[in-house]
């Protein structure tokens, strides 16, 4: 799944927990995952509304939360996705409510029969795309396979702590890795909060910087 979402906007609010809920309930006997994409005002508006939420999100703002809405958002919120392992949305196409989509979905896993309307005659992508950065969002589903659990979430502090970012995941080839950090998921140069900027992903480690010191957080 793919979940585009604001907490500013009162449907966002009154569907996350729905969403939520059916996350926590479905996800123990089925392997899907949600991405978040959030379209909040700011990052710390967005780290507050994952508060809400049992999975990761996409760096805020960030080239890959742009794909992902280039790719798959539309000009409402909130505005929920199925997208199976080659990037093809199955679920989730025009004005359908997400509470719609949901009870499509769980008859899909559930095995039960689907509304035709709303199943899209999925539309191969094109050869050039096999090499863009969407080719690097479906590793990283690998990466919240085994994690049922609530993602930490960053503490705003002056200094980097112990404990404060952990490091989940890495994913993508080694001209664009990506690391998944307390729950988000971050390119080579984002901020992670005020004065803290990762600078470096490599395949076991990425390293932050926080006023001219190096911090290595390994796998």
């Amino acid at each position: 799944m793919i979940y585009f979402s604001g907490h500013w906007c009162p449907p966002c609010r009154a569907f996350t927990p729905k969403l939520a809920s059916f996350y926590k309930r479905m996800k123990t006997k089925n392997n899907f995952h949600v991405i978040f994409v959030s379209n909040d005002k700011s990052q710390k508006e967005m780290y507050r509304y994952m508060n809400e939420m049992p999975w990761a999100g996409v760096q805020y703002m960030g080239s890959l939360s742009m794909e992902l809405a280039k790719k798959y958002g539309s000009s409402y919120i909130p505005d929920l996705k199925i997208v199976n392992q080659n990037g093809e949305v199955v679920l989730g196409i025009g004005d359908v409510p997400p509470e719609h989509i949901l009870k499509e979905f769980e008859a899909l896993l559930n095995k039960r029969r689907l509304t035709p309307h709303h199943v899209n005659q999925v539309t191969k992508r094109e050869p050039e795309d096999s090499s863009s950065i969407l080719e690097q969002i479906y590793s990283l589903f690998a990466l919240f396979s085994s994690d049922d659990g609530e993602q930490e979430k960053p503490v705003v502090i002056q200094d980097i702590q112990p404990g404060e970012f952990v490091l989940g995941g890495i994913a993508g080839p080694s001209t664009n890795r990506y690391a998944v950090i307390n729950g988000v998921i971050y390119s080579e140069g984002a901020n992670l909060r005020e004065g803290v900027f990762l600078k470096k992903v490599y395949s076991d480690k990425v390293v932050l910087s926080c006023n001219e010191k190096q911090v290595d957080l390994k796998m």
